[in-house]
């Protein structure tokens, strides 16, 4: 099962704040992000379904980065909230190929959006 791909916004933070996410979440297939050499990740999500959104940041690979950890960071959305998450360090959840893996619980309905903040 290939991963959706959610590219990274290059944007200055004041911006950020007023964009709306612009990508629907893929709960069956989970999503990645191509980390290119960014040092933070800050995601914006959007629970737009009836019911609490789980968000996994899967753990980073110690074999690809030593700061790898291995430990995922779950983050709940209550229903029809917006949240940021991070920003997050990308060496601690880099996974091989130079992605962040994204998972989601099954009842989640959303949107979200990556930004690089170097």
């Amino acid at each position: 099962m290939a991963r959706t791909q959610l590219e990274t916004i290059r944007m200055p933070l004041d911006r950020a704040v007023h964009a709306q996410p612009h990508q629907m979440m893929d709960t069956r297939n989970g999503m990645e992000i191509h980390i290119g050499g960014a040092r933070n990740i800050l995601l914006q999500v959007s629970n737009d379904g009836p019911s609490t959104a789980t968000i996994v940041v899967r753990g980073g690979d110690r074999t690809v980065r030593i700061a790898g950890n291995g430990e995922d960071e779950c983050v709940q959305i209550a229903s029809m909230e917006s949240r940021y998450i991070g920003p997050l360090d990308a060496g601690e959840f880099v996974q091989p190929g130079g992605f962040l893996w994204l998972d989601f619980t099954l009842e989640t309905v959303g949107r979200i959006s990556a930004y690089r903040v170097d």
